[in-house]
């Protein structure tokens, strides 16, 4: 295979993150025909397991190669079929967000959705456990009509920005005390607990991309909104809010034309619970000189608006 084929990857395990690290230590240790290893969100999230399998096998690539919501797993008094088809659910674009940016963090090389787009009912399964998807299509009746549910815009803040061959930085996050308690939550406990993200200190990623460009994304899962604060080293700051429940993303310029020393290779997020900062400065002061953001996209959920779906004939 690898003489006729050296361009395939071959990825062991396949299954939920929650044993993670013991099949990777299993086959890296004892072969040497894999490249990599990929594993479901199924177990819950268990980002300590990625940290450890990247640490220990740095040259071997981790691939989430499948999530979605099962609708089996919502109780049926909280199903309603009108509004999952022609709205979905807020908290599940939350939660893919969650488990990109995390799996990111802890060592992942990209992550994949099980169901890009599935009809009405959330099939067809050929087992019946019917899911929700990034695209609903309504074909019952022939008309064919695409619903946008909110996963799909959480998806584009990571695949329109963060382009193939990123290389990830540093992201130094500091927060107060009382957002930093609540992050300390392990559901690694086994299926079915996954797919949540929990209140906390600001989420957040950041990726230099092959054009030299910085993006940047962040996301507030708490009832309140946050104020933050985005630094270079030795480059000053700038100032910016993120509302409750709701994903941001930068795209900040190539920072080598400014010949400016380096290191340019982490960046530091101080945040402060916006309930606690009510009369501070929201002003985004922009102290990098000739450094502007250029692209700053926000999806709000805001009652029954749900402004993250939307209908497309």
């Amino acid at each position: 295979l690898t003489v006729n084929h050296p361009h395939v990857s071959l990825f062991g395990f396949d299954h939920n993150k929650n044993h993670l690290y013991k099949w990777a230590e299993t086959l890296f240790t004892n072969t040497s025909y894999f490249d990599g290893i990929a594993f479901h969100w199924y177990a819950g999230a268990c980002f300590t397991q990625i940290q450890r399998v990247a640490h220990d096998f740095p040259d071997k690539i981790l691939l989430p190669s499948e999530a979605c919501y099962e609708l089996a797993q919502i109780p049926k008094e909280f199903f309603n079929p009108d509004t999952f088809l022609h709205h979905g659910n807020w908290a599940r674009g939350e939660g893919y967000a969650d488990d990109i940016l995390k799996d990111l963090h802890a060592g992942s090389h990209g992550w994949i959705d099980w169901n890009l787009i599935l009809d009405e009912t959330g099939g067809p399964n050929h087992v019946g456990n019917l899911c929700d998807a990034p695209v609903l299509a309504d074909v019952k009746f022939g008309q064919g009509d695409l619903y946008f549910h909110p996963q799909y815009f959480y998806l584009g803040h990571f695949s329109k920005f963060i382009l193939p061959q990123s290389i990830r930085l540093g992201l130094n996050i500091q927060a107060n005390a009382s957002l930093t308690k609540l992050d300390h939550f392990d559901d690694c406990m086994g299926w079915p607990v996954y797919g949540a993200c929990h209140p906390g200190s600001l989420k957040s990623v950041a990726f230099r991309r092959p054009d030299g460009q910085i993006a940047l994304v962040v996301m507030n899962c708490n009832d309140h909104a946050l104020d933050f604060r985005l630094s270079y080293k030795g480059l000053g700051s700038f100032k910016n809010i993120i509302p409750a429940h709701a994903i941001q993303t930068y795209l900040i310029p190539d920072l080598s034309t400014l010949f400016l020393p380096p290191p340019f290779n982490f960046l530091t997020l101080s945040t402060r619970s916006r309930l606690r900062a009510l009369f501070s400065n929201s002003f985004s002061s922009l102290l990098f000189g000739i450094i502007f953001i250029i692209s700053l996209s926000t999806f709000i959920y805001k009652g029954r608006q749900h402004r993250g779906s939307r209908r497309q004939p």
